[in-house]
């Protein structure tokens, strides 16, 4: 069995009814969720638009959330002009207030140490696991 085998691909439509049949599904049996929300802080519109649905799902299918966190990650070293980055900060902040609905948020920045080179890294990694893994 590949490593990839394990994981659940959707795209469009098919989201929306994974999410659904799976916060039922877990009403059902009585379990609560337990949710990490990764997204990207970026100036892209169409992500509330999926948070909007996320919520939604969850609240609509009565099933309980025991802990919800949203992971907003940037990168910085962009030069981004004064517009995009004042779309960028409005779209994290409106993220994060859809989201604070059933929990909380944290945004993690990743650098860039070379021109044109994201660097991703286990150092810079850390904060990440760091927010995952707290109680």
């Amino acid at each position: 069995m590949t490593l990839w085998n394990r994981y659940i691909f959707r795209r469009g439509a098919e989201v929306q009814d994974m999410w659904d049949q799976m916060f039922r599904q877990r009403r059902l049996a009585g379990k609560g969720a337990r949710l990490l929300y990764v997204g990207g802080r970026g100036f892209d519109l169409r992500a509330q638009v999926v948070m909007d649905r996320f919520i939604d799902s969850i609240t609509s299918s009565g099933c309980t959330v025991e802990k919800a966190e949203l992971l907003l990650v940037g990168f910085s070293g962009y030069q981004l002009s004064e517009e995009l980055k004042n779309e960028t900060a409005a779209n994290a902040q409106a993220l994060e207030a859809k989201f604070a609905v059933i929990g909380n948020s944290r945004t993690v920045m990743i650098g860039s140490s070379a021109e044109g080179e994201d660097d991703l890294s286990a150092s810079n990694a850390e904060p990440v696991l760091n927010f995952v893994f707290e109680a």
